[in-house]
């Protein structure tokens, strides 16, 4: 799931695996709901490569989990080309019958290729 996240490039696995009151805080700090997902990428940003780079943590509880990934993305915002090639993604999941949902996510800015910063993070 977290693979299928950092991939989507279109907002539609995300929404449809979220949570209907899930939030995703932007870079800029700004917030904005499950539901939008799909007009956000379709919208503003179009993304053309996104992947997930490494999971730098993960825990999984019983009806509860969290995660912090690495991702790349090459994406157009409001017209101005982005080349982020390493940036962080936190999540909160929440298995809810029987299905994880997101919860929660957050993503920093772009860090650039160097990740030794999370050299004996986790």
């Amino acid at each position: 799931m977290i693979k299928s996240m950092a991939e989507d490039k279109t907002g539609e696995w995300i929404a449809a695996n979220c949570l209907p009151d899930a939030l995703f805080i932007r870079p800029s700090g700004n917030p904005f709901k499950a539901a939008e997902f799909v007009t956000f990428f379709g919208g503003d940003v179009e993304i053309t490569e996104k992947a997930l780079l490494k999971i730098q943590k993960l825990d999984v509880g019983a009806d509860m989990a969290y995660a912090t990934a690495s991702e790349s993305a090459k994406f157009t915002y409001k017209g101005t080309p982005n080349d982020d090639p390493s940036f962080t993604v936190s999540t909160v999941w929440k298995k809810v019958g029987g299905a994880w949902k997101l919860a929660h996510g957050h993503r920093s800015t772009a860090t650039g290729n160097d990740m030794s910063s999370w050299d004996g993070c986790v």
